[in-house]
């Protein structure tokens, strides 16, 4: 997935920024993508480059979701 950083905001070529879930509407597939890179960019730390796992995010992604 080719992403761009720019301006302190992540933004996805194909699925655009990174935004938090609505709390009153169900997600479609672009909304959990773009949910999936707010979670990583929060995740990630500032003085590494290393990159989050996927497992850790889609453990907070699937509990999000199953509260909504």
């Amino acid at each position: 997935m080719a992403c761009v950083l720019t301006r302190n905001k992540l933004k996805c070529l194909i699925f655009g920024d990174a935004k938090e879930l609505s709390n009153n509407v169900l997600p479609t597939f672009k909304d959990v993508m773009q949910y999936y890179l707010f979670v990583k960019h929060k995740l990630k730390p500032e003085t590494t480059s290393k990159e989050p796992s996927v497992s850790s995010i889609a453990e907070i992604i699937a509990v999000d979701l199953e509260k909504l």
